[in-house]
């Protein structure tokens, strides 16, 4: 999950998420699909392009690109940056909820509510120094 614009501009937003799945040639639980969109509260976008949603629609979207492909590790930079407070919240809730089923998540944050909800074991950077690791419970 990057920051910046990656959607592309030319395709709604349901077939900006369904497009890494076309491309890898996975395919997609449908169940799941919609489950995962109502989580992310999107589902009144789908028909919607890039260019005509929130910022924190956007980087919901960009998650639910991500979500189908049940890949082992995540990497999210800065998932919650200039997000509102709901938004943040949602994407928070997402990425522990796939932390805690077994995935590794890499996250580059400085939003203090997400780092300690990052799963079991956490590394923690200072100055690109670790500085401790603890178990979260």
């Amino acid at each position: 999950m990057m920051q910046g614009n990656v959607l592309i501009p030319e395709l709604d937003v349901l077939n900006n998420i369904r497009m890494p799945s076309e491309l890898s040639g996975r395919n997609i639980d449908e169940t799941e699909l919609q489950t995962f969109l109502e989580i992310l509260r999107i589902t009144h976008i789908l028909k919607s392009y890039p260019s005509e949603v929130s910022g924190g629609e956007y980087r919901r979207v960009m998650l639910a690109r991500i979500l189908p492909l049940h890949t082992e590790i995540l990497i999210a930079d800065e998932p919650t940056l200039n997000l509102d407070a709901g938004s943040a919240e949602i994407v928070r809730n997402v990425l522990n909820e796939y932390a805690n089923n077994d995935h590794i998540l890499i996250v580059s944050t400085h939003d203090s509510l997400l780092a300690p909800q990052a799963g079991k074991t956490s590394y923690w950077l200072l100055n690109q120094s670790m500085v401790f690791n603890r178990f979260c419970i």
